[in-house]
């Protein structure tokens, strides 16, 4: 069962991740996602996308 109110964070049984480690992970996850985007634009040629791949993906 999750707890989603635990003391120190998540409580999935008995595991706990802490608050400070899902902060990080979400900036790691976002972090991995802009970099990766723009390798693949880069590595594909398109390489005018990179500066402007998210705002063109609105």
């Amino acid at each position: 069962m999750i707890d989603w109110k635990g003391e120190n964070g998540l409580q999935i049984g008995t595991f706990v991740v802490r608050d400070e480690h899902l902060l990080r992970a979400t900036w790691l996850l976002v972090l991995l996602t802009t970099i990766t985007s723009m390798t693949i634009h880069f590595l594909s040629g398109d390489a005018r996308a990179i500066p402007f791949f998210i705002s063109e993906s609105d």
